[in-house]
């Protein structure tokens, strides 16, 4: 009986054997007829993605990050929101490629890897965002979703480069708050650059804003190193006022301006003689000083 029961089980156990081998070589078949995908791989010709970057594709962009996965993640919300309502304001084809972002984890990261201005907080330059994650600071995306707006201007609409038109319009919409999951043109973030200069006195007072004149042509007015934060919060005030301004009474003619090369000539061919725009547009952005000092 023993002898019996023994065979039994050791038939049974060859059994079982052989069913795992028989489950296991239609596994690794099926494996090597669907391997699974690849990951995504690094877009070509960038420059400064820093060792251990993994990449994070979103639908529109692809992200080379050092930073953690959440952050990166979270970033990518961010500039997928931005994307929308870009196209929502300029209309723009599906790109045929991922737009590129280089995503440090840290400002010390992002400093070694710098190739702008000393004072740059991001930059885009050869068809790539360069911007780090704020860990703690109370808006982390902003810098990033400002260099993307110089992307989507020139990858996407096809802008011709005005100093200060741009920057305005890269403020404009990184300044705007976000909110469900989508962004809100217009509704002013204060805890975004340059918009949280509106609360301070020595920067809003004297000569400000700069001249309309200065915007448009780049010369003249006071030193831009000196005078950094006064060019760009004069420039987001004034693609404020010209897209909201009477209920957007400028917008259609603002979107003309920029699609001619944004300079003197074609803002008083579409928008309207600069001195009477100007007067305009200085008491809009006393109000909105004042309505930021407002408690």
């Amino acid at each position: 009986m023993v002898a019996r029961h023994l065979h039994r089980w050791l038939l049974a156990l060859v059994a079982i054997a052989l069913t795992g081998l028989v489950a296991y070589a239609a596994l690794r078949n099926r494996e090597q007829a669907h391997p699974p995908p690849a990951p995504p791989a690094a877009t070509p010709g960038i420059i400064g993605i820093p060792a251990g970057a993994v990449v994070i594709d979103t639908r529109h962009y692809r992200i080379h990050s050092t930073a953690s996965a959440s952050h990166a993640a979270d970033v990518g919300q961010a500039l997928e929101e931005l994307r929308a309502a870009y196209a929502g304001l300029f209309p723009i084809p599906e790109a045929t490629s991922k737009f590129a972002v280089v995503l440090y984890r840290d400002r010390a990261e992002f400093s070694r890897h710098n190739r702008s201005s000393p004072w740059a907080e991001a930059f885009y330059l050869d068809r790539a965002c360069y911007a780090y994650f704020e860990a703690g600071a109370r808006n982390p995306y902003h810098w990033a979703m400002h260099e993307a707006v110089h992307q989507l201007a020139r990858e996407g609409s096809g802008f011709r480069r005005n100093r200060w038109m741009e920057e305005g319009l890269a403020s404009y919409f990184s300044a705007s708050q976000r909110a469900d999951g989508r962004l809100h043109l217009g509704m002013i973030d204060p805890t975004a650059y340059p918009a949280w200069w509106l609360t301070d006195s020595a920067t809003t007072k004297i000569g400000m804003p700069i001249a309309l004149e200065v915007l448009l042509s780049g010369q003249g007015g006071p030193e831009v190193d000196t005078h950094v934060n006064q060019y760009y919060l004069s420039a987001w005030s004034l693609t404020h006022f010209l897209l909201h301004v009477d209920d957007g009474r400028y917008a259609r003619a603002y979107r003309a301006f920029l699609q001619e090369g944004a300079d003197a000539e074609a803002f008083a061919r579409h928008i309207g003689p600069i001195d009477s725009i100007e007067g305009a547009w200085i008491a809009y952005f006393r109000a909105q000083v004042a309505a930021a000092n407002t408690p």
